[in-house]
């Protein structure tokens, strides 16, 4: 008989997308068709041990699922970073960003599950002590237009700026000029654009999710996904220095030279066993 052909399954996080029937379609589907796919496959690789243990709820047994972080190719991120400050000074030209003091980075698609509606409540607050501030928001995404029409009820035209979706090296250029990255996300696995900003040595606040928080705890600010006003407070105090912003992540552990190196024994493992 022949040798069956060993299958793996990649889990990226607890995934909540901040609409009700939607989670409630997620929910039935996890515990019908995917816990089914969990029981099927040979391994299971997670970023996270409260992903692992999520999985567990499951019915999975622990031996079958390896937690392995998400990963950046930081040498190549650090190469592309020195040949996009050609470009800062046109970026900055282009959207008039010399007229704020502090500018503010949100990298992502722009739905409701990347928490864009916390990011514009929290900058609606904090426009009443630091005005000078702008919210740059890059990408397109379905809650795109709702977006807007927030920002034009909340009279914050002249402090968030919609750049859509920018090419790469564009993208790098902005992570530079920013003062401060945010991922407001309601539900993330550990996602690239957290590393990124952290191997380009930028201040970043995140939210309190279970991968992040298992990771960077007590290493950057965590703040409730839907909590606009602990956002907006955090914000305030890395941006007004009143808060001593904590750097020592070793973000070699998320390089994609070690990571790799992890995935490819788990393949080799089930390859020859």
């Amino acid at each position: 008989m022949e040798n069956q052909i060993p299958v793996i399954l990649g889990v990226h996080g607890q995934l909540k997308f901040g609409v009700l029937f939607k989670d409630f379609i997620e929910k039935v589907y996890r515990w019908s068709i995917g816990t089914y796919i969990y029981k099927v496959v040979d391994k299971i690789i997670t970023l996270s041990s409260s992903d692992k243990n999520f999985i567990q709820r499951h019915g999975v047994p622990k031996e079958k699922i390896e937690v392995i972080p998400n990963a950046i190719d930081i040498e190549k991120i650090n190469s592309l970073a020195n040949k996009a400050k050609d470009k800062i000074d046109s970026i900055i030209g282009r959207y008039e960003l010399s007229r704020y003091k502090f500018k503010i980075l949100f990298v992502g698609p722009v739905i409701k599950r990347k928490g864009i509606d916390t990011a514009i409540k929290a900058i609606s607050l904090l426009r009443k002590s630091i005005p000078n501030v702008i919210l740059i928001v890059t990408g397109n995404g379905n809650f795109l237009e709702k977006a807007k029409k927030m920002v034009n009820k909340l009279n914050l035209d002249k402090n968030i700026l919609f750049t859509n979706r920018v090419p790469y090296l564009e993208l790098l250029a902005l992570y530079q000029i920013a003062d401060l990255v945010i991922l407001p996300s309601r539900s993330e696995g550990l996602p690239t654009t957290l590393l990124e900003a952290l191997a380009l040595k930028k201040k970043v606040i995140a939210s309190s999710l279970p991968s992040i928080k298992e990771y960077f705890y007590n290493k950057i600010p965590l703040v409730n996904s839907d909590d606009s006003e602990a956002l907006c407070i955090a914000i305030k105090s890395i941006l007004m220095e009143s808060s001593k912003y904590i750097e020592n992540i070793d973000i070699q552990n998320f390089d994609w030279n070690i990571v790799s190196q992890k995935i490819e024994n788990i393949y080799n493992k089930l390859v020859n066993r």
